[in-house]
């Protein structure tokens, strides 16, 4: 009995997990999907501030590769939009 609880728990989760990522998936494509010019290969296409921990990760896996992906959103607009996902959905997914 608590393994088949335990297993709709994970099963309820990455239903969840999904979701969101379907929800993500539709906010940039209706905000208009990356052209080829917004996506730029290499370390030196991130911030300053995340250079270092990027190099240290290329060091570590050589095979990564590093792509910066310009979507345009505005920082302020994707947690808002993250946080209402989570508040409208997350109570009808019960988590025990």
């Amino acid at each position: 009995m608590e393994k088949l609880e335990k297993k709709l728990k994970n099963r309820k989760k990455f239903i969840l997990f999904l979701f969101f990522c379907a929800f993500i998936t539709t906010i940039v494509f209706l905000r208009g999907e990356s052209s080829a010019s917004e996506k730029k290969e290499g370390i030196e296409n991130f911030p300053e501030s995340y250079r270092p921990y990027l190099q240290e990760l290329k060091r570590k896996y050589p095979n990564w590769n590093f792509t910066a992906l310009y979507t345009g959103f505005d920082w302020n607009y994707v947690i808002r939009t993250r946080k209402y996902f989570w508040e409208k959905f997350s109570s009808k997914i019960i988590f025990r």
